[in-house]
């Protein structure tokens, strides 16, 4: 039969192993659970089997969003901590950063209006890849981290099904 209610899933992938702990609809993830792979752990809602609605996600590099997600990507209000401790806050569209703005310290140091990323005046950083480019070099690294490993012991806090982190 098709799992219905409350229960647990485990996913063998490309060696990589993936727990998933919370409501299942029609043998989908459908209302609230938490999902821990080796590189990243979700706690939040899902629809359909998608991420979908509030949720929090952490990777093992530090990167931490919380916000919505539309049909699992980043969408609407959110925001994105990163592992110096910068922060964006605005919105996403499409997993991106659309309009907010980028914190470091406190201080602005930069905006996304429309997608488009402008570094303020006064950040005399050098190293400022932008928010895009940045995530996308720290997705790469989740994504290749471990591969071909079976264990699920990542290092990272994993979620308690209060939607938080610890």
């Amino acid at each position: 039969g098709k799992k219905h209610g409350w229960g647990e899933e485990i996913i063998v992938r490309y060696g990589d192993t993936a727990h998933y702990r919370g409501d299942f609809r029609q043998d989908k993830r459908h209302g609230h659970g938490i999902r821990i792979w080796k590189n990243w752990t979700y706690v939040g809602q899902w629809q359909h089997g998608k991420r979908h609605g509030l949720g929090a996600t952490k990777f093992l590099n530090g990167f931490i969003y919380t916000g919505t997600y539309w049909e699992n990507q980043r969408y609407g209000q959110g925001t994105l901590t990163y592992s110096d401790g910068s922060i964006f806050s605005g919105k996403f569209r499409e997993g991106w950063p659309w309009a907010g703005e980028y914190r470091r310290d406190g201080a602005i140091i930069g905006t996304y209006l429309t997608g488009n990323y402008t570094k303020a005046e006064n950040d005399s950083s050098t190293l400022m890849l932008g928010i895009k480019k940045a995530f996308i070099v720290g997705f790469c690294v989740v994504l290749l981290a471990g591969c071909g490993s079976n264990s699920t012991d990542s290092g990272i806090t994993q979620g308690t099904d209060t939607g938080s982190f610890s």
